[in-house]
């Protein structure tokens, strides 16, 4: 049985920037995934946000290389129409929150299709996300 993880945005970055303060993690968390059987997928809208964040922080180039990189190690999933309904719903929920749009409907494509996400961001637990944790 193969055994998927949801990719956020915040590993996907932090794996390529070392001045991040998760890079090392992000690093050992693909060594452990790859270890432990596991596949990375990721929705459309991550690709876009990591892509974004790249550029915007480590230029157009690293955020080209980084594109082609994901290519190699994730498989891609399409958001549905009912995952932004979803997703809008749980922006309504929090709105005490900052929790965007992207991490909305990630989460609702983890929870349609019983995926854990693997993030480093709080927001997920907000929303009551199954997380990966290394050695699950």
């Amino acid at each position: 049985m193969m055994r998927i993880v949801l990719a956020d945005a915040t590993p996907l970055y932090a794996a390529i920037d070392p001045s991040d303060e998760y890079h090392q993690q992000a690093r050992t968390d693909i060594q452990r995934l790859a270890d432990d059987g596991w596949e990375v997928a990721v929705i459309m809208p991550t690709v876009m946000e990591t892509y974004s964040l790249t550029q915007r922080k480590l230029g157009s180039l690293a955020a080209l290389k980084w594109l082609g990189e994901v290519n190699t190690f994730a498989g891609y999933i399409l958001p549905e129409g009912d995952d932004y309904s979803l997703a809008l719903a749980r922006i309504r929920r929090y709105l005490d929150q900052d929790i965007t749009l992207f991490d909305t409907l990630l989460f609702a494509v983890s929870d349609r299709l019983s995926m854990p996400v693997w993030t480093y961001d709080r927001h997920f637990d907000i929303l009551g996300a199954d997380r990966w944790y290394p050695g699950i």
